[in-house]
C-alpha cells in the first residue's frame, strides 16, 4: 500500500516535471515574406495581407499597385498563384487558380484593364501570359521569356526572352521579333520612347528597335526622332560608367560618371546614382544636387514620385524617400529594398517585407 502511494507521487512528480519543462520549451520562430504599406512621410507600416488563418497560401512578394490605386497584385510562392488585394474592402481574391502553372511577375497594364505576367508549366520553361484584371479571359503570348514592360498606352508589351532577344508583342497575340543579332545586355532594362518603338542596349550601345528595323540611337543622323515622346531619353554608357542625357532632338550632354540614371515622369529632372549617392539635376540647367548620402550602401533603385520631386530609393539597407533637393528623408523600411512599389498619387510604398511568426 506504502510502496504503491510512493510510486503514484513519483510518478506524479515526474509528469509535472515533464510538464514544467514543456512550459519552459522555447518556442520556435518562422520568417514569413509578406506585404506591407507605409506612407512616404514615415508613418507605421500596415501589414495588408495577413499569413495566418490563409489555408497554406504562403509567402506574397513582387506587389504592384493598380494604376487607380485601390488594388494591389502580388504572387504566392507557396502555390504559385496569383492575388489581389483591394484596399476599399481588405479583401484578397486568388485571381488565378491554376495548380498546374507557376505564376510570378504580374504587372498592371496602364489602363488598370489587363495584368501580364510570367507563368512556368511543367517544362519549367517561363512563358508571357495577360488576363483582364479580374483574372478571366487568360492567354499565353510567348515562350521562354525572361522580363517584360507594358508601353504606356497599353497597346503592347516588350519582351526579352532567355537568349536575350527582344521582342515586341499586343495583347491580342500579335508578334514583332526585333533583328536576331541584337540581344538585350545582361543587368540591362528596355524603355519605351513610344508606343511602336523600344530602346535597348546591346554590348553597351543604345539602339532604337521599332518594327521597321534597329538603329543606332547615338547615330542621330540616322534615327528617327519623330516617333519619340516629348521626354528626354536618359542612356547610360554601361562600358565607361558615363551617363547621358539624350534629348528628343539628338543633342547629347554629358552628366559625368554614373552607376544608374532615373528620368522624372515630365522628363525635367534626372536622378543620377553613383558610388552611394544620389544626385538630382535639371534638364534645362545640368546643375547637380544632392539628393541623398547612402553612406557607402549600394543604390538598387530610383523611383520618381508623381509629383516630379520626390524619389523612393532602395538600398542595399533598405528604402528611403526624399525630395530632389535632399529636404524631408525619411527611411520607410529597413527591408524589402529590391521589392517594392510607388503608389500611383506618390503617397504610398507597397514592399515586401518580413515578419516572424512563433510556432
Amino acid at each position: 500500500m506504502l510502496l504503491s502511494k510512493r510510486c503514484g507521487w513519483v510518478i506524479s512528480a515526474i509528469a509535472l516535471l515533464l510538464s514544467g519543462c514543456a512550459a519552459l520549451s522555447p518556442s520556435t520562430e518562422s520568417s514569413l515574406d509578406t506585404i506591407f504599406t507605409i506612407s512616404i512621410g514615415g508613418n507605421s507600416s500596415t501589414q495588408i495581407i495577413p499569413l495566418s488563418g490563409t489555408s497554406g497560401e504562403g509567402e506574397f512578394r513582387h506587389p504592384r499597385w493598380s494604376p487607380s490605386g485601390d488594388q494591389i497584385v502580388v504572387y504566392s510562392t507557396y502555390d504559385g498563384d496569383l492575388y489581389a488585394w483591394s484596399s476599399s474592402t481588405n479583401v484578397r481574391t486568388n485571381l488565378t487558380h491554376t495548380p498546374t502553372v507557376t505564376e510570378t511577375d504580374p504587372d498592371w497594364s496602364p489602363s488598370g484593364a489587363l495584368i501580364a505576367y510570367l507563368g512556368s508549366e511543367s517544362s519549367g520553361i517561363r512563358g508571357l501570359y495577360v488576363m483582364t484584371a479580374d483574372g478571366s479571359s487568360r492567354s499565353r503570348l510567348l515562350s521562354g521569356i525572361s522580363r517584360f514592360g507594358w508601353a504606356e498606352d497599353s497597346s503592347r508589351l516588350w519582351a526579352i526572352a532567355t537568349n536575350g532577344r527582344l521582342y515586341m508583342v499586343t495583347p491580342s497575340g500579335s508578334v514583332t521579333a526585333l533583328d536576331a543579332q541584337y540581344s538585350v545586355d545582361s543587368g540591362t532594362t528596355p524603355q519605351w520612347a513610344s508606343t511602336t518603338a523600344v530602346t535597348f542596349k546591346t554590348d553597351g550601345i543604345t539602339y532604337l528597335g521599332m518594327a521597321s528595323g534597329v538603329v543606332a540611337i547615338r547615330d542621330v543622323d540616322h534615327a528617327d526622332w519623330s516617333i519619340a515622346t516629348p521626354q528626354a531619353i536618359v542612356d547610360l554608357n554601361s562600358g565607361e560608367s558615363t551617363g547621358f542625357w539624350i534629348s528628343t532632338t539628338g543633342n547629347i550632354v554629358n552628366l559625368g560618371r554614373a552607376d544608374s540614371v532615373a528620368l522624372s515622369p515630365n522628363g525635367a529632372r534626372i536622378a543620377v546614382a553613383l558610388r552611394g549617392t544620389v544626385y538630382t539635376t535639371t534638364v534645362a540647367s545640368l546643375s547637380r544636387t544632392v539628393a541623398y548620402d547612402s553612406g557607402g550602401n549600394f543604390i538598387l533603385s530610383m523611383t520618381w514620385g508623381a509629383d516630379n520631386q520626390t524619389l523612393i530609393i532602395g538600398t542595399s539597407s533598405g528604402i528611403i524617400s526624399t525630395q530632389h533637393d535632399g529636404t524631408g528623408t525619411v527611411t520607410l523600411s529597413s527591408i524589402g529594398a529590391g521589392d517594392y512599389d510607388l503608389s500611383p498619387n506618390g503617397q504610398t510604398v507597397a514592399y515586401r517585407g518580413v515578419r516572424r511568426e512563433k510556432r
